[in-house]
Protein backbone atom coordinates (compact mmCIF):
# COMPACT_ATOMS: atom_id res chain seq x y z
CA UNK A 1 0.00 0.00 0.00
CA UNK A 2 2.97 2.19 0.67
CA UNK A 3 4.21 2.03 -2.99
CA UNK A 4 0.61 2.91 -3.87
CA UNK A 5 0.38 5.73 -1.61
CA UNK A 6 3.74 7.05 -2.68
CA UNK A 7 3.09 7.18 -6.33
CA UNK A 8 0.04 8.83 -6.08
CA UNK A 9 1.76 11.56 -4.14
CA UNK A 10 4.48 11.62 -6.81
CA UNK A 11 1.86 12.35 -9.72
CA UNK A 12 0.45 14.79 -7.42
CA UNK A 13 3.59 16.72 -7.25
CA UNK A 14 4.07 16.33 -10.92
CA UNK A 15 0.70 17.90 -11.55
CA UNK A 16 1.13 20.68 -8.90
CA UNK A 17 4.56 22.01 -9.08
CA UNK A 18 6.29 20.40 -12.45
CA UNK A 19 8.91 18.22 -13.31
CA UNK A 20 12.02 20.08 -12.02
CA UNK A 21 10.01 19.64 -8.10
CA UNK A 22 9.40 15.92 -9.19
CA UNK A 23 12.89 15.35 -10.53
CA UNK A 24 14.34 17.37 -6.93
CA UNK A 25 12.09 15.13 -5.07
CA UNK A 26 12.94 11.73 -6.54
CA UNK A 27 16.55 12.40 -6.15
CA UNK A 28 15.47 13.26 -2.48
CA UNK A 29 13.86 9.95 -2.15
CA UNK A 30 16.43 8.26 -3.95
CA UNK A 31 19.30 9.42 -1.22
CA UNK A 32 17.08 8.83 1.16
CA UNK A 33 16.54 5.62 0.50
CA UNK A 34 20.27 4.82 0.13
CA UNK A 35 21.00 6.38 3.43
CA UNK A 36 18.69 3.31 5.17
CA UNK A 37 21.00 1.07 3.71
CA UNK A 38 23.24 1.54 5.50
CA UNK A 39 21.97 3.74 8.36
CA UNK A 40 23.78 5.58 10.75
CA UNK A 41 21.44 5.14 14.02
CA UNK A 42 20.69 2.13 15.57
CA UNK A 43 17.35 3.07 15.98
CA UNK A 44 16.57 2.71 12.12
CA UNK A 45 17.63 -0.64 11.54
CA UNK A 46 14.69 -1.73 13.49
CA UNK A 47 11.04 -1.11 12.10
CA UNK A 48 8.16 -0.94 14.28
CA UNK A 49 5.56 -4.05 13.83
CA UNK A 50 2.70 -2.22 12.38
CA UNK A 51 2.80 -2.44 8.91
CA UNK A 52 1.90 0.67 6.96
CA UNK A 53 0.51 3.59 8.68
CA UNK A 54 -1.33 6.49 7.06
CA UNK A 55 0.18 9.50 8.03
CA UNK A 56 2.32 12.64 7.48
CA UNK A 57 5.02 11.56 8.90
CA UNK A 58 8.02 9.32 7.78
CA UNK A 59 8.85 5.95 8.81
CA UNK A 60 12.41 7.06 10.23
CA UNK A 61 10.23 9.27 12.53
CA UNK A 62 7.98 5.78 13.62
CA UNK A 63 11.11 3.97 14.25
CA UNK A 64 12.15 6.62 16.42
CA UNK A 65 9.49 6.91 18.27
CA UNK A 66 8.75 3.06 18.63
CA UNK A 67 12.77 2.71 20.00
CA UNK A 68 11.71 5.36 22.48
CA UNK A 69 8.46 4.25 23.68
CA UNK A 70 10.53 0.59 23.88
CA UNK A 71 13.93 1.42 24.92
CA UNK A 72 13.85 4.70 26.80
CA UNK A 73 10.82 5.48 27.96
CA UNK A 74 10.99 4.88 32.21
CA UNK A 75 7.15 5.68 32.79
CA UNK A 76 8.17 7.84 35.28
CA UNK A 77 6.22 10.29 33.19
CA UNK A 78 3.57 10.20 30.60
CA UNK A 79 3.78 10.50 26.84
CA UNK A 80 1.78 13.06 25.34
CA UNK A 81 0.34 12.94 21.61
CA UNK A 82 -0.03 16.20 20.37
CA UNK A 83 -2.02 16.10 16.20
CA UNK A 84 -2.55 12.32 16.30
CA UNK A 85 -4.37 12.65 12.70
CA UNK A 86 -4.63 8.72 11.93
CA UNK A 87 -1.90 7.35 14.53
CA UNK A 88 1.01 7.31 12.47
CA UNK A 89 3.06 8.50 15.50
CA UNK A 90 0.48 6.93 18.56
CA UNK A 91 0.58 3.52 16.79
CA UNK A 92 4.18 2.73 17.20
CA UNK A 93 4.39 4.73 20.57
CA UNK A 94 1.89 2.05 21.96
CA UNK A 95 3.83 -1.03 20.15
CA UNK A 96 7.11 0.11 21.03
CA UNK A 97 5.43 0.51 25.03
CA UNK A 98 3.85 -2.92 24.51
CA UNK A 99 7.73 -4.07 24.46
CA UNK A 100 8.51 -2.26 27.47
CA UNK A 101 10.64 -3.85 29.72
CA UNK A 102 9.92 -2.00 32.63
CA UNK A 103 6.82 -0.58 31.69
CA UNK A 104 3.69 -2.49 33.53
CA UNK A 105 2.01 -3.90 30.96
CA UNK A 106 -1.38 -2.49 31.32
CA UNK A 107 -0.14 0.88 31.43
CA UNK A 108 -2.41 3.53 29.52
CA UNK A 109 0.54 6.08 29.42
CA UNK A 110 -0.09 7.42 25.85
CA UNK A 111 -2.03 10.97 25.67
CA UNK A 112 -3.62 11.71 22.41
CA UNK A 113 -4.58 14.94 21.44
CA UNK A 114 -6.48 16.06 17.99
CA UNK A 115 -9.59 18.27 17.28
CA UNK A 116 -10.37 14.79 15.73
CA UNK A 117 -12.37 16.82 12.72
CA UNK A 118 -11.79 15.85 8.77
CA UNK A 119 -10.46 18.78 7.28
CA UNK A 120 -10.48 19.09 2.91
CA UNK A 121 -6.90 19.56 3.01
CA UNK A 122 -6.46 16.31 4.64
CA UNK A 123 -8.09 14.36 1.73
CA UNK A 124 -4.84 14.40 -0.24
CA UNK A 125 -2.41 12.43 2.27
CA UNK A 126 -4.81 9.83 1.91
CA UNK A 127 -4.34 8.86 -1.94
CA UNK A 128 -3.51 5.75 -3.00
CA UNK A 129 -4.73 4.26 0.54
CA UNK A 130 -7.58 2.09 0.74
CA UNK A 131 -8.61 5.03 3.35
CA UNK A 132 -9.47 7.22 0.09
CA UNK A 133 -12.54 9.11 0.34
CA UNK A 134 -13.99 7.27 3.10
CA UNK A 135 -14.31 10.71 5.36
CA UNK A 136 -16.00 14.07 5.08
CA UNK A 137 -15.73 17.62 5.79
CA UNK A 138 -16.85 18.25 9.35
CA UNK A 139 -17.13 15.52 10.38
CA UNK A 140 -15.11 13.34 13.34
CA UNK A 141 -12.77 11.09 12.29
CA UNK A 142 -12.29 10.35 16.05
CA UNK A 143 -14.00 6.53 15.43
CA UNK A 144 -11.35 5.97 12.47
CA UNK A 145 -7.83 6.54 14.50
CA UNK A 146 -9.82 4.43 17.24
CA UNK A 147 -10.41 1.85 14.48
CA UNK A 148 -6.77 1.97 13.12
CA UNK A 149 -5.40 1.83 16.84
CA UNK A 150 -6.80 -1.65 16.87
CA UNK A 151 -5.28 -4.05 19.90
CA UNK A 152 -3.44 -0.84 20.97
CA UNK A 153 -6.85 1.13 21.73
CA UNK A 154 -5.95 -0.33 25.59
CA UNK A 155 -2.81 1.97 26.03
CA UNK A 156 -4.04 5.22 24.72
CA UNK A 157 -6.16 7.82 26.20
CA UNK A 158 -7.77 10.20 23.62
CA UNK A 159 -8.85 13.49 23.97
CA UNK A 160 -10.44 15.31 21.19
CA UNK A 161 -10.28 19.17 21.65
CA UNK A 162 -9.05 22.54 20.96
CA UNK A 163 -5.16 22.66 21.67
CA UNK A 164 -5.77 26.55 21.99
CA UNK A 165 -8.02 25.88 25.12
CA UNK A 166 -7.10 22.39 26.54
CA UNK A 167 -6.13 20.91 29.87
CA UNK A 168 -3.62 18.50 30.95
CA UNK A 169 -5.89 16.85 32.81
CA UNK A 170 -3.35 14.22 35.09
CA UNK A 171 -1.41 16.91 35.39
CA UNK A 172 1.38 14.70 35.80
CA UNK A 173 5.15 14.71 34.80
CA UNK A 174 5.45 14.81 30.68
CA UNK A 175 8.44 12.33 29.96
CA UNK A 176 7.71 12.73 26.35
CA UNK A 177 6.33 15.57 24.27
CA UNK A 178 5.88 15.03 20.29
CA UNK A 179 4.38 18.44 19.04
CA UNK A 180 2.56 18.25 15.85
CA UNK A 181 0.08 20.90 16.33
CA UNK A 182 2.11 24.26 16.83
CA UNK A 183 0.39 25.24 13.53
CA UNK A 184 -0.25 28.93 14.89
CA UNK A 185 1.28 31.70 17.30
CA UNK A 186 -1.84 31.07 19.25
CA UNK A 187 -1.36 27.25 19.32
CA UNK A 188 2.23 27.58 19.91
CA UNK A 189 1.96 29.88 22.85
CA UNK A 190 -1.03 27.77 24.23
CA UNK A 191 0.75 24.73 24.47
CA UNK A 192 3.77 26.25 26.24
CA UNK A 193 1.52 27.52 29.25
CA UNK A 194 -0.72 23.97 28.85
CA UNK A 195 2.05 20.98 28.46
CA UNK A 196 5.85 22.79 28.91
CA UNK A 197 5.30 23.97 32.08
CA UNK A 198 4.88 19.94 33.12
CA UNK A 199 8.14 18.99 31.39
CA UNK A 200 11.36 17.59 34.09
CA UNK A 201 15.06 19.05 33.80
CA UNK A 202 16.69 15.66 32.61
CA UNK A 203 14.26 13.43 31.68
CA UNK A 204 11.99 14.68 29.47
CA UNK A 205 12.04 15.14 25.78
CA UNK A 206 10.29 16.82 23.41
CA UNK A 207 9.78 16.38 19.54
CA UNK A 208 9.22 19.35 17.21
CA UNK A 209 8.10 17.36 14.46
CA UNK A 210 7.49 20.60 12.21
CA UNK A 211 10.86 22.10 12.71
CA UNK A 212 11.77 21.15 9.31
CA UNK A 213 8.50 22.34 8.23
CA UNK A 214 8.19 25.71 6.51
CA UNK A 215 4.79 26.91 7.79
CA UNK A 216 5.44 27.18 11.22
CA UNK A 217 8.72 29.75 11.90
CA UNK A 218 7.31 30.58 15.13
CA UNK A 219 9.04 27.09 16.35
CA UNK A 220 12.10 27.95 15.58
CA UNK A 221 11.88 31.65 17.16
CA UNK A 222 10.37 30.23 20.55
CA UNK A 223 13.49 27.27 20.67
CA UNK A 224 15.81 30.21 19.94
CA UNK A 225 14.70 32.06 22.99
CA UNK A 226 14.58 28.54 25.11
CA UNK A 227 18.01 27.91 24.04
CA UNK A 228 19.44 27.66 27.22
CA UNK A 229 16.75 25.16 28.93
CA UNK A 230 16.91 22.45 26.37
CA UNK A 231 19.91 20.54 24.88
CA UNK A 232 19.42 19.35 21.13
CA UNK A 233 19.94 15.94 20.42
CA UNK A 234 18.43 14.52 17.45
CA UNK A 235 17.40 15.69 13.82
CA UNK A 236 15.41 12.34 12.61
CA UNK A 237 16.79 11.85 9.68
CA UNK A 238 14.70 12.59 6.53
CA UNK A 239 11.84 14.11 8.23
CA UNK A 240 10.55 17.34 9.77
CA UNK A 241 11.51 16.23 13.66
CA UNK A 242 13.80 17.84 15.64
CA UNK A 243 14.29 16.31 19.62
CA UNK A 244 15.45 18.21 22.63
CA UNK A 245 15.94 17.27 25.95
CA UNK A 246 15.10 19.54 28.76
CA UNK A 247 17.99 20.71 30.97
CA UNK A 248 16.92 23.26 33.25
CA UNK A 249 13.40 24.14 34.86
CA UNK A 250 11.56 26.68 32.47
CA UNK A 251 10.19 27.86 35.62
CA UNK A 252 10.35 31.74 35.22
CA UNK A 253 12.12 31.37 31.46
CA UNK A 254 8.57 30.85 29.77
CA UNK A 255 6.83 34.77 28.43
CA UNK A 256 4.63 36.02 30.55
CA UNK A 257 2.45 36.69 27.33
CA UNK A 258 1.74 35.61 23.97
CA UNK A 259 4.77 36.48 21.72
CA UNK A 260 4.17 37.25 17.79
CA UNK A 261 6.61 38.24 15.00
CA UNK A 262 6.95 41.59 16.35
CA UNK A 263 8.49 40.43 19.66
CA UNK A 264 11.63 38.88 17.39
CA UNK A 265 14.35 41.51 15.79
CA UNK A 266 15.79 40.94 12.62
CA UNK A 267 19.06 40.19 13.88
CA UNK A 268 17.60 37.66 16.43
CA UNK A 269 15.41 35.80 13.75
CA UNK A 270 18.30 35.78 11.97
CA UNK A 271 20.39 34.12 14.52
CA UNK A 272 17.63 32.17 15.29
CA UNK A 273 17.68 30.37 12.51
CA UNK A 274 21.33 30.11 11.58
CA UNK A 275 21.54 27.93 14.56
CA UNK A 276 18.20 26.00 13.42
CA UNK A 277 19.57 25.20 9.94
CA UNK A 278 22.93 23.67 11.49
CA UNK A 279 20.91 21.31 13.94
CA UNK A 280 19.18 19.36 10.66
CA UNK A 281 20.93 17.14 8.53
CA UNK A 282 21.89 19.23 5.25
CA UNK A 283 19.11 17.41 2.98
CA UNK A 284 16.48 18.99 5.17
CA UNK A 285 17.87 22.46 5.42
CA UNK A 286 15.83 23.74 2.21
CA UNK A 287 12.78 23.06 4.36
CA UNK A 288 14.38 25.35 7.74
CA UNK A 289 15.37 28.25 4.90
CA UNK A 290 11.84 27.60 3.87
CA UNK A 291 10.54 28.70 6.93
CA UNK A 292 12.85 32.18 7.02
CA UNK A 293 11.39 32.97 4.44
CA UNK A 294 7.87 32.45 5.83
CA UNK A 295 8.41 34.80 8.51
CA UNK A 296 8.13 37.19 5.70
CA UNK A 297 5.35 35.48 4.27
CA UNK A 298 3.29 35.70 7.35
CA UNK A 299 3.54 39.14 8.19
CA UNK A 300 3.11 40.20 4.03
CA UNK A 301 6.32 41.45 3.74
CA UNK A 302 6.76 39.81 0.02
CA UNK A 303 9.68 41.76 -1.37
CA UNK A 304 12.09 40.43 1.82
CA UNK A 305 10.81 37.18 1.02
CA UNK A 306 11.66 37.45 -2.73
CA UNK A 307 15.07 38.13 -1.31
CA UNK A 308 15.35 35.15 1.02
CA UNK A 309 14.11 32.73 -2.06
CA UNK A 310 16.56 34.49 -4.35
CA UNK A 311 19.64 33.63 -1.55
CA UNK A 312 18.67 30.12 -1.20
CA UNK A 313 20.53 28.57 -4.43
CA UNK A 314 23.18 30.46 -3.09
CA UNK A 315 23.18 28.56 -0.05
CA UNK A 316 22.34 25.44 -1.96
CA UNK A 317 19.12 25.07 -0.56
CA UNK A 318 16.59 23.73 -3.34
CA UNK A 319 13.40 21.82 -3.54
CA UNK A 320 11.48 20.48 -0.70
CA UNK A 321 9.15 22.73 0.82
CA UNK A 322 11.09 25.82 -0.63
CA UNK A 323 8.85 24.67 -3.74
CA UNK A 324 5.32 24.88 -1.49
CA UNK A 325 5.92 28.84 -1.40
CA UNK A 326 3.69 31.14 -3.55
CA UNK A 327 4.06 34.64 -3.67
CA UNK A 328 1.83 37.30 -4.96
CA UNK A 329 3.12 38.59 -8.24
CA UNK A 330 5.47 41.33 -7.57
Amino acid sequence: MRSLRMAALALRLLEAQGPVAFLRMSAHQLRRRMARMRPRHAFLREHPPTGDLVGMTTPEEQSFLYDFARRVYTGRGEIVDLGCWLGSTTIPLAAGLAENAVVAADRVAIHAYDLFRWETWMEKHLAGSSLAGSQRPGESFQPLFERLLGAHRSRVRITAADLTRADWQPRREIELLFNDAAKSWELANALLRTFYVHLVPGLSLVVEQDFAHHFTPWVHLLHWRLRDHFEPLLHVPYSGSMSFRLVRPLAGALPSRDLGFSDFGEDEVAAAFERSLALVEPPMRPSVWASRVMVEVHQQRFDRARELLAEAPRRGYRGLDLAKISLPAS
